[in-house]
Order: structure tokens, then C-alpha cells, then sequence
């Protein structure tokens, strides 16, 4: 993980990002902390929102995922 860019509010974007079994696909999950600047969203909900692929952010936290197909090399 890491982070990338700023956020409406001048925070560092976060990151993280998790290749399928067969390496044929990554999923990227990129969020900001929102408006008060705090985390709330813990690794282990990250973890799962990666592998769920259901986005589930705490307080006002958000972000997307997005599933990057590496055999065709575009976003799905």
C-alpha cells in the first residue's frame, strides 16, 4: 500500500491493492480519509473490502475499487 495525490481536503490519498490466484486480475482500492482527516477505516475492514469487493468505509471516509484486468491490460 501507500499513498497517491491529494485529497479535496490536502490529504495523501491511500492505497492498496490485491492480485486474484491466477494473476490475472488486480483489484485497487484507493480512498481519501475525508473531510475530518482521520482514518477510521482500519486495515483488517480494508482487507476485507478488497476481497469482498463490497465498499464499506467508516464515518466519512470513501473511496472506490477498482478490478484492473493485467491479460487485456485495461480497467474492468
Amino acid at each position: 500500500g501507500g499513498q497517491i495525490g491529494l485529497d479535496p481536503w490536502g490529504e495523501p490519498y491511500l492505497y492498496r491493492y490485491l492480485e486474484d490466484s491466477e494473476k490475472k486480475k488486480t483489484l485497487i482500492l484507493v480512498w481519501s480519509k475525508g473531510p475530518d482527516q482521520k482514518k477510521d477505516t482500519e486495515e483488517s475492514e480494508v482487507q476485507k473490502i478488497l476481497k469482498t469487493k463490497i465498499i464499506a468505509f467508516n464515518n466519512d471516509d470513501l473511496g472506490v475499487v477498482k478490478i484492473f484486468d493485467l491479460e487485456k491490460q485495461r480497467f474492468d
